[in-house]
């Protein structure tokens, strides 16, 4: 048995992007990023290099995450391929949990979702350091660090921390990991318990992207955000013809399994949403070049989180004192409330100058 680690990770399953490409398994790759497309293989297609890797305990990196995506992507497959070829639309309960959870896999695994992930723990890092104020974090990085940290050097870090663009922090494959293991089961219990409709295509194509499944924003008012538990619908794309359409239940429960009718402005509307939805990459089969992607490219990287107020939390003159007797006497089994007890160095920061 080999023991060479796989460096090379698909965060769209293989087998999933061949339901898009030629026989020969090549791809049309789009770079949202740059406006340029380039043909590829599967083999090559949304492949992030160490994106699952964690290290175990020993202090080895392990590609374990990756294997055990791939032994679960080979049983779900079927189920994928069975949902595609039903007529008329109807699945198993079976079938029903395992796309549920594949559909929840997907949405979790990818780049997308640690970029969000990213964004939370920046908007997290800013409000404690900024609540804690210059004389704290000039503490926290003397202790971290076992030297007096002057002060031009703390204040170099607080500037960077509470500017308006606040830090960059890095989300590791253990960190995502984790936060996929504890959320999963929940994310496929909501997408399960969803309507389930199938859209088949017969003159238009549908594209995918590294960002596969989409929350359709529909009615939703601008100002509430659209999540997994009130996004009208669900879309993923099982193959170039084949969308699965997943809504809100009424108010007299789910309905059933059903086949809804092709639209032509459905399948524009999902080729476009794949533009603006991508992390970076949208794939197609070569045949479907005249795709309509209905969006002006190149363009810049997704904001995956927005977040208002965040400087309010600012209090750079707080003194020393006060934050360490609020940390002495601070009590919170749950863990819910957030207060400046952060340590030196903080998980997945940089700090300028290093």
């Amino acid at each position: 048995m080999s023991t060479t680690r796989r460096q090379r990770h698909h965060t769209v399953p293989r087998f999933h992007l061949r339901k898009f490409a030629s026989p020969q398994d090549r791809l049309v790759q789009l770079d949202v990023t740059t406006g340029k497309r380039r043909e590829v293989s599967v083999t090559d297609a949304a492949v992030i290099r160490d994106f699952y890797t964690i290290t175990l305990p020993d202090g080895t990196r392990s590609d374990a995450w990756e294997t055990w995506l791939g032994d679960l992507e080979n049983e779900i497959a079927p189920a994928v391929r069975r949902a595609i070829d039903a007529t008329p639309f109807a699945l198993r309960d079976v079938d029903r949990q395992r796309l549920a959870l594949w559909i929840a896999m997907q949405y979790l695994r990818g780049p997308d979702n640690r970029q969000q992930l990213s964004a939370i723990a920046a908007v997290t890092v800013r409000m404690q350091v900024g609540m804690g104020g210059l004389a704290y974090l000039r503490h926290a990085m003397s202790e971290g660090l076992d030297r007096a940290v002057p002060r031009w050097e703390a204040e170099r870090v607080w500037s960077g921390i509470t500017s308006q663009a606040g830090p960059q922090i890095t989300i590791t494959g253990d960190e995502h990991l984790a936060i996929l293991n504890q959320a999963v089961g929940r994310v496929a219990f909501m997408i399960a318990g969803r309507s389930w409709g199938r859209i088949r295509f017969q003159r238009h194509r549908l594209a995918i992207s590294d960002a596969p499944v989409y929350l359709v924003r529909g009615d939703t008012p601008d100002y509430l955000g659209v999540g997994l538990g009130n996004a009208p619908a669900i879309t993923l794309p099982l193959d170039r013809h084949t969308l699965l359409w997943l809504t809100l239940p009424t108010a007299d429960g789910t309905l059933v399994d059903r086949d809804l009718k092709p639209a032509t402005a459905l399948a524009h509307a999902h080729n476009a949403a794949s533009v603006l939805g991508a992390e970076r990459f949208v794939y197609f089969h070569p045949d479907d070049g005249s795709i309509p992607l209905r969006a002006t490219l190149p363009r810049g990287p997704v904001q995956r989180l927005q977040v208002s107020g965040a400087a309010d939390f600012s209090n750079r003159d707080r003194p020393l004192s006060d934050v360490l007797d609020r940390i002495a006497t601070h009590t919170d089994p749950t863990g819910a409330s957030l207060i400046a007890n952060y340590t030196w160095p903080i998980p997945g920061y940089t700090p300028p100058g290093t």
